[in-house]
C-alpha cells in the first residue's frame, strides 16, 4: 500500500472514530461479541459464552446472506470466514464449563481426655 493510500485510510478511520460511525459497523459487533465471550469464559457456567458463539454464527449467516443478494460477483473474504470459525470455536468452548475437583474426606484425630 502507499502512502497516499494509507493517509486516505487514517483519515477515513479517524473520521469514523470522531463522528461516531464505529458504533454502527461490523467490526464493533464482533468486539462486543468477542468481551461477551471472555466475560461469560470469566464467570464459568459457560450460557454466556455459548450466547455469544451463536450470536457470531448468526451474525456470519447473515452477512452471508447479504454477500450473495448483492448484485456484485463478490465473495466472502477470508475476515468473515475466521469469524465463523471463532464463533464455533466459542460455542464449543460453552459446553465445557469448570472442572469440579472432588475430595475425599479429611483424616481428622478425636481425643478424649
Amino acid at each position: 500500500m502507499d502512502q497516499p493510500a494509507r493517509s486516505r485510510l487514517r483519515r477515513a478511520a479517524c473520521a469514523a472514530f470522531a463522528v461516531g460511525l464505529i458504533v454502527a459497523t461490523v467490526g464493533f459487533a464482533s468486539i462486543v461479541v468477542g468481551l461477551v465471550a471472555i466475560v461469560g469464559l470469566a464467570i464459568g457456567s459457560g450460557w454466556l459464552t455459548r450466547l455469544a458463539g451463536a450470536v457470531a454464527v448468526v451474525g456470519f449467516i447473515l452477512f452471508a446472506i447479504e454477500v450473495y443478494r448483492s448484485s456484485a460477483d463478490d465473495m466472502i473474504g477470508i475476515g468473515a470466514w475466521l469469524a465463523l470459525a471463532g464463533g464455533i470455536v466459542t460455542l464449543i468452548a460453552g459446553f465445557f464449563g469448570p472442572r469440579h475437583v472432588i475430595t475425599g474426606p479429611t483424616n481428622t484425630v478425636v481425643v478424649d481426655e
